[in-house]
């Protein structure tokens, strides 16, 4: 795997470079190993061509404005990722004797809750750098012939914005990417049954013509997503400050989180998906045929009825 760091051994100064709060004694070889991890938390994301695409740029030197754009990008994703993988066991010193605090006379161990709080904010900087990197990769090929790119552009649900009208997700790509998933069980499991796969191909090649409907059905994938999202499968971080984040406790431990005092994760996760059976409501009542009434039978007609006699006229039978 090609490492986009450390180009003529000028890992320390690009460590520096994205990762200014850091001391001079943290180095590239302190990194070295977590850096590796983090390439291939950001290949998963973006995928291997695209990865490869921007470290061509970065090895041949000299890049682009455009090019400079994507590397330095790239570059911020898997330095602040690296890092908060390596600080946790930098946090105590690893001796012949066990773990150990170290403390000298200039320097106090930090409160818990302090790296707590550490370790939240350099968490939501990873997701921002990605964020940003991907915002950065719009313009670029590779990138969208990605299989991730074009699974979540065959979706009706596929820009920031279709999520941003229902929901605010702080115009985040990166965590539109990871609904993704709960976005395509929505189609194949509310979307499908209820309209039908022609109708779902006519919509998603010509949506101008139902908007109603349309628009009905991204509102749906919306909500049952972020019901999804909420069982679990994706960490509360990624959302916007204030949405269900994690309470944490003054005891001084970091395994002191409170959990949710009254299950709010598993009462979101029923709010969206009561506002998602809602819409699949009005979804039904849409695409449903309209039905004809029966028409009332009637009585059998006399012969007389038949050949156009009255009883009332003057005609007289025998």
């Amino acid at each position: 795997m090609n490492i986009i760091f450390n180009k003529d051994g000028a890992g320390d100064q690009e460590m520096k470079k994205h990762l200014g709060f850091i001391d001079k004694s943290i180095g590239y070889a302190n990194l070295d190993r977590f850096i590796r991890n983090a390439c291939l938390t950001l290949i998963e994301i973006i995928g291997q061509p695209t990865y490869e695409a921007i470290y061509a740029m970065y090895d041949a030197g000299n890049p682009s404005a455009t090019d400079q754009g994507y590397i330095t990008m790239l570059q911020d994703a898997i330095a602040i990722e690296a890092y908060r993988r390596y600080v946790p066991s930098k946090d105590v010193g690893h001796t012949q004797n066990g773990r150990r605090m170290r403390m000298d006379e200039h320097e106090k161990q930090a409160f818990e809750w302090m790296i707590d709080r550490d370790n939240s904010n350099m968490e939501r900087m990873f997701y921002l750098s990605v964020d940003q990197l991907l915002n950065e990769l719009e313009t670029l090929e590779s990138w969208k012939s990605s299989d991730a790119y074009k699974k979540l552009n065959a979706l009706f649900v596929s820009k920031t914005s279709d999520v941003q009208e229902w929901f605010d997700i702080s115009n985040s790509r990166y965590l539109l990417l990871k609904l993704t998933p709960g976005l395509r069980q929505a189609e194949r499991r509310a979307i499908l049954p209820r309209i039908g796969k022609e109708m779902m191909e006519t919509l998603k090649a010509a949506p101008q013509d139902h908007e109603d409907l349309y628009t009905l059905i991204k509102e749906a994938c919306v909500y049952w997503a972020l019901s999804w999202a909420m069982k679990g499968r994706l960490t509360v971080t990624l959302f916007p400050e204030g949405v269900l984040q994690r309470f944490v406790s003054d005891r001084t431990t970091t395994q002191g989180k409170k959990p949710p005092l009254q299950n709010e994760y598993a009462w979101a996760a029923q709010e969206f998906m009561r506002d998602a059976e809602d819409i699949l409501i009005k979804i039904e009542e849409i695409v449903a045929e309209p039905v004809q009434e029966a028409e009332e039978p009637t009585t059998a007609q006399t012969d007389t009825e038949k050949y156009g006699f009255n009883e009332d006229d003057n005609f007289i039978t025998t």
